[in-house]
């Protein structure tokens, strides 16, 4: 019986189950497609001209000057760029990248065309490799489970169901398993370490100005249109949530959604602007108690503002010197003018949430390092625990918790020190003793939350409902299931070969031909 599957191919192939499209599954694991990459390196260092020969003959192709150097330059990118399409989105959630819909080996070129360094270049033809080499092994994987990758297969009468997901997955697993085998030294650590070269994945993938991403983004992006056209002025939760798209493509789309931060930090400026005009207005409420007047700097809407109350409005009277305070121009000591206090706390807060895709990315390479490892204890589960996974995906978690635990008052000190100090110091010449830091979050916590909340909840929060079913469902058919591969296996093998195919997998068509597609 083969192996217990590792997590590597259960993320990497099961969680584009999220994605529900047509054909996203990969065909070898992350680590065969790390091993193919070697394989072809290797070839090509050993004929030191430039070439690649080919499996099954005595052919050879010519690789570009450039693009053979960046392969042998640069192994780490290239692996990495092996596994590239697994990693985009997550390990698993594939779609974005994967899908037949999606252009897959138009999304190789354009990342390819991105690239401006021998790293980038390298990155880029190994997406090339994954491609093609998937291309190959999925003839194997869909003839060993019995049809394409779908999620609702015929076995259980075109019926969502994980099934042709799991038959997936223990087909990868077998392959993954037959060349460990074969060749446990290909599978050490150091033969599996890749780089992913981050700067250049944002910049091709997450970038709206990116040809790469308005490719990717193009049928998630006519949703958000739909939705915000049907849901005029509602919240991006609301948008997001009335949006018909897969988890995959909210990652996608997070660049638009982080964008929309520009807009809010805008109405809000405006809604501030209002706010204090109404409080200066004595025929309003708020301004027929304060009865707001000039100072001495004939001005209104400074800190030297005369009112009519403040020890007995403290509320009312804290909020008015935040909000036009916050407004305010400031200077330094050469009097020259400097952004006010909402610019300063807004970019701050902006910068705090654009670190999404960095802590994205972070995620990326842990949970990508650790899946690939010598796969050594695949006979006890599946690879990686719990627990490691939560480490693994501490970097997201950490920029969510961040964002949803922010401290104004430790915030507001470390940004515009002097502004809060003399804030503080005009609330204790009248006596008065309120939260500001309370009064600022009220001001700006509506900007930040509700992008944190579309792009943490509709993306990352089902993962692990859907991983915790997959893993139960594995372990509940892995055993007849291996066994009915085996039998297949067995059946078809020549009775001179000695073995099945995946005895002889580094001989057979299914490795040599992945090679060669690759190679050319």
């Amino acid at each position: 019986m083969r192996r217990a599957p590792s997590i590597a191919l259960s993320l990497a192939l099961g969680l584009c189950a999220l994605t529900a499209a047509p054909e996203p599954a990969g065909a070898f694991s992350t680590r065969v497609h790390i091993i193919l990459a070697n394989h072809v390196r290797q070839a090509l260092v050993d004929a030191g001209d430039g070439t690649i020969a080919l499996r099954f003959g005595d052919h050879a192709v010519i690789l570009d000057p450039d693009d053979a150097d960046a392969i042998k330059d640069n192994p780490l990118a290239f692996r990495a760029g092996a596994v590239g399409p697994d990693n985009m989105v997550f390990p698993g959630m594939t779609d974005p990248s994967h899908a037949i819909g999606q252009r897959p080996f138009e999304q190789c070129e354009l990342l390819y065309q991105e690239a401006l360094t021998g790293e980038e270049r390298a990155y880029a033809l190994g997406c090339f490799l994954h491609g093609s080499t998937d291309a190959v092994a999925h003839h194997y994987v869909n003839f060993m489970t019995g049809e394409t990758f779908t999620l609702t297969p015929i076995t259980s009468a075109r019926q969502s169901d994980y099934d042709n997901v799991v038959r997936h997955i223990l087909a990868e697993s077998a392959i993954q398993e037959a060349a460990y085998t074969l060749d446990p030294a290909a599978f050490a650590d150091s033969k599996l370490l890749h780089t992913i070269p981050v700067g250049f994945v944002l910049r091709a993938y997450l970038d709206v100005s990116s040809p790469l991403w308005q490719m990717m983004a193009a049928h998630p992006m006519k949703e958000y249109d739909k939705a915000v056209a049907d849901n005029p002025g509602a919240s991006l939760p609301t948008i997001v949530a009335a949006m018909e798209v897969a988890p995959a493509d909210h990652l996608v789309l997070s660049p638009v959604y982080l964008g929309a931060v520009d807009q809010l930090i805008a109405d809000k400026r405006a809604e501030l602007v209002a706010a204090v005009k109404a409080m200066q207005d004595p025929n309003t409420p708020e301004g027929a108690q304060l009865l707001v007047q000039p100072g001495d700097d004939g001005k209104l809407g400074t800190k030297d503002d005369d009112t009519d109350c403040s020890f007995t409005c403290p509320q009312l009277y804290a909020t008015y010197f935040t909000y036009a305070g916050l407004l305010a121009p400031r200077y330094n000591a050469q009097n020259q003018e400097l952004p006010s206090a909402f610019d300063k706390i807004s970019e701050e807060l902006r910068k705090e949430l654009f670190e999404f895709h960095v802590a994205y990315l972070e995620t990326v390479q842990n949970l990508s390092y650790k899946l690939n490892t010598e796969p050594s204890m695949m006979d006890n589960g599946f690879g990686v625990t719990k627990e490691e996974l939560g480490e693994v995906f501490a970097p997201l978690d950490k920029w969510a918790n961040d964002l949803t635990t922010i401290d104004y008052d430790t915030l507001v000190y470390a940004v515009v020190p002097d502004w809060i100090i003399e804030l503080d110091t005009l609330m204790q010449s009248v006596g008065i003793d309120i939260d500001l830091a309370a009064i600022i979050k009220a001001v700006f916590e509506p900007i930040v939350q509700p992008i944190k909340d579309a792009i943490y909840g509709a993306f990352i929060a089902q993962a692990q409902v859907f991983l915790d079913e997959l893993v139960a469902e594995i372990e509940a058919k892995k055993d007849v299931i291996y066994a009915e591969y085996d039998a297949r296996l067995a059946a078809a093998a020549h009775p001179d070969l000695g073995g099945d195919v995946l005895d002889h997998f580094y001989e057979s068509g299914l490795f040599g031909h992945s090679f060669n597609i690759a190679a050319s």
